[in-house]
């Protein structure tokens, strides 16, 4: 399946998300943490970008970033390349470091940046680095103790997070540790992008008549929206979830992989050809099926979170991908 082009102009907001080559730690200590971290904060000043929000896990990382004059790949090149290159002398080994090339979901600030700034600092919180929202002021490894006002970060944009949320100064801290724990329970999942957003910010693509919606999976934000920062020839049309073709899916995954016809949706706990299959299905489903993932979740009987995790492991199956889109004849 081929790259799209990234979508990058002066002022969008960027979520941006990357991981470590087949799952591996891209900082196993405590120094690896803060050289990435101090090589970040150098390049978001010297090229004029604004950070609004990061967290740095052991595996992966998220950060919210605004561009100015520069493009955003030349701030992820050059600190992907020296990162990459200090982490292979300190570990004494070679290649690829990270995943696959960073992701970058372009997002509507009107809509989606109170939810982003939650989003990014509660992942440490939802993925049990911390027990407690409490406990979460003690993680080093984002923004969000700078946002509580108990740590000053001067390359980080805390009072434009303030003032979104209702004011800066002494409210500032406030209505953030507050907003923090209204979002705690109800976060949605603004990993994957591209869902045609309705005036509320919950609509899904699968709701969208046919020919009304324009749907990317670089872009997270309301209709309007995704057709202004999309170029022209960039949109793409997608009609609602088409079952029909679901259905087809599975019985051509399910035959790529050996598997016997429904197994994929039989409830219980799948071998590891099932589990890599149904990664491969949620990913497809989800992309070239228009289903959401609360659907993919019914029909498989297991969690969203869980498809959302299954979701990302299929989006890396790119040969997978491409020969089971082309044998159904989708794009």
């Amino acid at each position: 399946m081929p790259r799209q082009a990234r979508l990058d102009s002066p002022g969008l907001l960027h979520h941006v998300i990357n991981r470590g080559n087949d799952g591996r730690k891209i900082f196993p200590n405590r120094a690896d943490y803060v050289v990435f971290r101090d090589a970040f904060a150098e390049l978001i000043k010297e090229g004029g970008f604004t950070c609004y929000a990061w967290a740095l896990m052991p595996t992966h990382f998220h950060l919210l970033v605004e561009t100015g004059p520069r493009p955003l790949s030349e701030l992820m090149n050059r600190l992907s390349t020296r990162y990459a290159g200090y982490f292979n002398r300190q570990y004494k080994r070679s290649g690829r470091l990270f995943q696959n090339r960073y992701k970058s979901i372009v997002s509507d600030p009107q809509a989606f940046f109170k939810e982003l700034v939650a989003y990014i600092h509660l992942i440490p919180l939802k993925e049990k680095a911390v027990d407690s929202l409490n406990a979460l002021e003690t993680y080093p490894w984002s923004g969000h103790r700078a946002l509580l006002g108990l740590e000053k970060v001067s390359w980080q944009s805390v009072e434009a997070v303030w003032d979104a949320l209702g004011g800066h100064g002494a409210n500032g801290p406030n209505n953030y540790a507050a907003y923090l724990a209204e979002r705690k329970n109800s976060q949605q999942d603004l990993s994957g992008g591209g869902l045609v957003r309705s005036a509320t910010g919950l609509g899904v693509v699968s709701r969208v008549k046919a020919g009304e919606g324009s749907y990317d999976s670089r872009v997270l934000g309301g209709q309007a929206f995704v057709e202004r920062v999309l170029p022209k020839e960039g949109v793409v049309r997608v009609k609602a979830a088409d079952p029909a073709l679901a259905a087809r899916l599975i019985k051509s995954i399910e035959s790529y992989f050996g598997l016997p016809e429904k197994s994929l949706s039989r409830r219980g706990k799948s071998t590891r050809i099932g589990a890599e299959a149904r990664s491969l299905a949620s990913y497809l489903l989800a992309e070239r099926c228009g289903l959401r993932k609360i659907d993919v979740a019914d029909l498989f009987g297991i969690t969203q979170p869980a498809v959302t995790h299954l979701y990302r492991r299929g989006s890396a199956k790119t040969k997978e991908v491409e020969e089971i889109s082309r044998s159904l004849g989708i794009p």
